[in-house]
């Protein structure tokens, strides 16, 4: 069970994904697992923890602003804890939902600008891991960044919803293409798209009753329908396979689901739909 909540963990070893950190109370408390026990400890450094299992760092979104108040995201050694602070965006422009390239080598961030709950979209930070440096956005499209961004195929490209269409930008805040008929929003927590860069995850509908997994390019195959009721993904599991929350009595479970519906494991279980709809979970790859 984890601390602090009544939602239980099922994990298994060769699991290509793992929880590296969860928020409690709306974000208000975030908890980290910690590499040499496993066990989740409060970290208040950070509002976000976003963990690459592969290289062993993490992108943490930092409570505290700079001197000369700038937002700032930290390059975390999960090991050591050390970090390296980067400047990213003067106040009141912040970063949310850290995300790590395929390769590890660049970190996202979606930006909002404002504060007190009166925060509209802004655009999209991209931060270079190895020199530390960070670059801003500013996306004009409107409701860019209400469903986050995240990493196209390879990690060349960024993608976001606006406008009822897939907007993709290239790694300097210019727009590359977009995607017509890509179903409609759903919120993923990790991985949009699958772990061969291939296909991005969306409701099929507006009603939200089943998932689709559509191509990422626009003249591919026909989207995959998946008879699954979601309204909050993990992410790809691997490339046939889902991990998504639905509801379960009072509460909410995760389950592995294969693309053609059948459920083939239980990862999570949260008790209180309360409960569940205040936190917020991060999973790490572990795995292609």
């Amino acid at each position: 069970t984890l601390p602090g909540t009544s939602v239980r963990i099922e994990e298994r070893t060769g699991d290509p994904i793992s929880l590296a950190s969860y928020t409690v109370d709306s974000g208000d408390h975030l908890y980290v697992r910690k590499q040499t026990t496993g066990q989740f400890t409060r970290d208040p450094r950070y509002f976000e923890y976003a963990l690459d299992p592969r290289t062993g760092l993490a992108l943490g979104t930092d409570v505290d602003y700079s001197t000369d108040f700038f937002a700032t995201v930290s390059i975390v050694d999960h090991a050591t804890e050390g970090r390296r602070v980067v400047k990213l965006s003067p106040k009141p422009i912040y970063p949310t939902t850290p995300r790590w390239s395929p390769d590890g080598k660049y970190g996202l961030v979606t930006l909002y600008k404002g504060a007190d709950g009166d925060s509209a979209e802004y655009g999209y930070g991209v931060i270079d891991i190895a020199a530390g440096t960070g670059r801003v956005f500013e996306v004009k499209e409107q409701g860019a960044g209400e469903w986050r961004f995240f990493w196209g195929t390879g990690g060349r490209s960024v993608g976001t919803w606006a406008g009822g269409r897939m907007w993709f930008y290239d790694m300097n805040g210019k727009p590359l293409r977009t995607l017509r008929d890509a179903g409609s929003p759903v919120w993923v927590e990790g991985d949009d798209v699958s772990p061969s860069g291939t296909r991005f995850l969306a409701h099929c509908t507006a009603a939200g009753t089943s998932l689709c997994a559509h191509s990422i390019s626009a003249d591919g195959p026909e989207p995959v329908t998946v008879p699954v009721t979601s309204s909050r993904l993990i992410g790809w599991w691997d490339d046939e396979h889902l991990a998504v929350w639905r509801a379960r009595g009072a509460g909410a479970e995760a389950v592995v689901i294969g693309l053609s519906g059948q459920v083939t494991r239980v990862l999570a279980t949260a008790r209180s739909k309360d409960e569940f709809d205040a936190m917020g979970f991060r999973f790490g790859r572990t795995a292609p």
